[in-house]
């Protein structure tokens, strides 16, 4: 795996996690997170994470497009552990 791009997934998913409940298209992930850099190869990591990519509204430009989001029922993996456990 290429390592920028395994970095780049894992902000994405990160990102993903911390906004919950919405769903955002490539460009607008692109240019909140990476300064409008293509983030193709990375968009490809996530889906096989199991980041749901499908169409519809962007929560961000509220464009029909394919949007990436992540569901209810996925374990985060990016929570920080509860110390008291």
């Amino acid at each position: 795996m290429h390592r920028s791009a395994e970095t780049a997934a894992d902000l994405i998913i990160r990102f993903l996690y911390e906004h919950a409940g919405k769903q955002f298209c490539t460009g607008c992930l692109s240019l909140r997170l990476f300064g409008g850099r293509d983030i193709d190869l990375p968009m490809r990591y996530i889906e096989g994470r199991g980041i749901v990519r499908q169409h519809g509204k962007c929560s961000e430009c509220s464009h029909k497009r394919l949007v990436a989001a992540v569901t209810a029922d996925m374990p985060n993996y990016y929570r920080a552990e509860d110390p008291e456990k």
